[in-house]
């Protein structure tokens, strides 16, 4: 062989050798390609299927969103596909709502509860059970049957001895970094991903300040509430998400005011509710067990998933439902009213005001309007009922007796006498005026102020506007109404319980323990503030006039 055909010769054969072994790291890249998709199509997180009834709760657009769940109704498994989802940027449900990096916070209610069954469901096997399927023979979620979501499919319980533990929901692959409180215990203080790093608190501590978060989990009853308000503070700048997930036995007035914001349709907030009844995962010989073993007084709350705290509230009231109404425009002709219970002793600091009216026919008690005004006082007040003033005036101003008797400091006013004063001053004089310096007494008899305001909550059997309650409240206008009432509770030793503000809700209270009518007025009272102009003008003639002595 000459010397030029042995170059051209050692040439191809190098040229061959290097497409060779470019074409074997394609193919070893192609399979690692292979073998990675496979085991992530194996991963917890991509094996998990949801409820039917918790798709919902995966897919709302709202920022706020509820889960709750009677016992055993797959409550805590979704919560936690919830969480994971978002620490390992992926979709749940085929809905992707996550940064690919970000902040959360998990607030449980003690540092057992994180251990388990937060962090267990999150990051060990076992969250739920997975099965080959019989077509394809790949591994999947052990899954309702498509005709009877109640039920599972009939060929995974038909081969219930093929199950095994699922994944971890959260895959080890993307876990960087789990710093703990107690190792020991499994109690985790930090959890770090590729892109998201979580802090996990006790809500038996205090809150970080001044943090922001993407997502702020919170799971079942907490006993700091601040731990909820510092959190969505964090949530405002980043436009983050709240995911509360709770059994109702352990539901808290704070959970309880989120709920009645999602039923009374606000946006952005939204509630999900499993029930035992429709999980799947259990035969019907156990739910009928668990439901026989349970007292019937448990029920409403174990097995129909009503919050517990429903059966402490002192109020059944619905303002979306009956005791509600879309906002109208009051006729002149209706009687109006003005209820007042001045805190802080009358002092500069918060002043909570019903205005209600009557129509012509008794028929009903309109609350359409109220307030609390913060950093307010007598004068400040009696400006606002000047602006509100109806047509025809003010049938009777009620206010709160004890407060109206109190003197504030360094003053020898009491509160009424000088609220008595600023209404004068402002030209509001009520057409009947009571003994308290023109108010009349708001009863101190809270039991019967209570049952009475209750009677205007039931609905009447007879009579005029029978098959309704007297009370009607304008829809959307008295939001803190609403949730004064929804709070209002009694506690464990079933006395009112104090933890929550009840200034706007004791004004009702006040006006149901009066039970104002309906008075025919055809005018606005008489005033009893003297002209202004007049005043002025005897001002003059007294600086100008020449003095005179006796």
């Amino acid at each position: 062989m000459s010397k030029i055909n042995s170059i051209w010769f050692d040439a191809d054969e190098s040229r061959a050798t290097f497409e060779r072994q470019t074409n074997l790291r394609k193919e070893r890249r192609i399979l690692e390609i292979a073998s990675r998709l496979a085991k992530m199509k194996m991963e917890g997180l991509a094996l998990f299927a949801s409820l039917v009834t918790a798709i919902a709760f995966h897919t709302s657009p709202s920022h706020m969103r509820i889960l709750l769940g009677s016992n055993r109704a797959g409550k805590t498994v979704h919560a936690v596909a919830e969480f994971a989802a978002a620490m390992a940027g992926a979709c749940l449900a085929g809905y992707k709502r996550y940064p690919k990096q970000g902040k959360a916070q998990v607030v449980g209610m003690d540092g057992d509860h994180l251990a388990a069954p937060m962090l267990s469901k999150l990051i060990d096997e076992g969250s739920f059970k997975i099965i080959r399927d019989e077509h394809t023979r790949l591994w999947r979620a052990v899954r309702p049957d498509v005709e009877h979501p109640t039920r599972l499919d009939p060929y995974d319980v038909a081969y219930q001895e093929k199950w095994r533990d699922a994944p971890p929901l959260l895959p080890p692959r993307c876990i960087r970094e789990i710093a703990w409180e107690d190792v020991k215990k499994r109690i985790p203080r930090y959890v770090r991903t590729e892109g998201w790093e979580s802090l996990w608190r006790s809500s038996k501590g205090k809150p970080s300040q001044g943090r922001d978060f993407d997502l702020l989990w919170i799971d079942e009853h907490i006993e700091n509430d601040q731990f909820y308000y510092e959190g969505v503070r964090g949530l405002t700048d980043r436009h983050g998400q709240l995911v509360w997930s709770a059994t109702p036995q352990n539901t808290n007035p704070v959970l309880m005011d989120l709920l009645m914001k999602a039923n009374m349709g606000e946006e952005n907030y939204h509630v999900t509710t499993l029930l035992i009844k429709d999980n799947p995962y259990l035969t019907d010989a156990a739910k009928q067990q668990f439901y026989d073993a349970i007292p019937e007084e448990e029920r409403r709350v174990r097995w129909f998933g009503e919050p517990a705290l429903l059966g402490r509230q002192v109020y059944s009231y619905q303002p979306q439902g009956i005791h509600g109404c879309e906002p109208r425009t009051i006729p002149p002709d209706w009687t109006h009213y003005a209820i007042v219970d001045p805190g802080g002793g009358g002092h500069a600091s918060h002043v909570g005001c019903l205005h209600i009216a009557v129509d012509p026919k008794d028929k009903h008690v309109w609350v359409y309007d109220g307030y609390d005004m913060r950093g307010a006082d007598a004068a400040k007040w009696a400006n606002a009922m000047r602006q509100r003033e109806p047509q025809y005036g003010y049938e009777a101003f009620v206010m709160d007796q004890q407060a109206g008797q109190q003197c504030p400091f360094a003053t020898s006013k009491t509160v009424a006498q000088q609220y008595g004063a600023a209404l004068e001053n402002a030209g509001v004089v009520p057409h009947t005026k009571g003994p308290m310096y023109g108010f009349i007494r708001g009863s101190k008899d809270v039991a019967g102020r209570t049952e009475a305001l209750r009677a205007w909550m039931n609905v009447r059997d007879s009579g005029v506007g029978a098959g309704t309650p007297r009370l009607q409240v304008f829809r959307g206008r008295l939001g803190k109404l609403d949730r004064q009432i929804a709070n209002a509770q009694y506690d464990e030793r079933g006395k009112r319980s104090k933890k929550y503000a009840e200034d706007v809700l004791v004004c009702l209270e006040y006006a149901a323990g009066y039970d104002p009518t309906y008075k025919h007025r055809v005018g606005r009272p008489a005033s009893s503030r003297p002209d202004p102009i007049l005043e002025l003008a005897l001002k003059k003639q007294r600086r100008t006039s020449p003095s005179r002595t006796f």
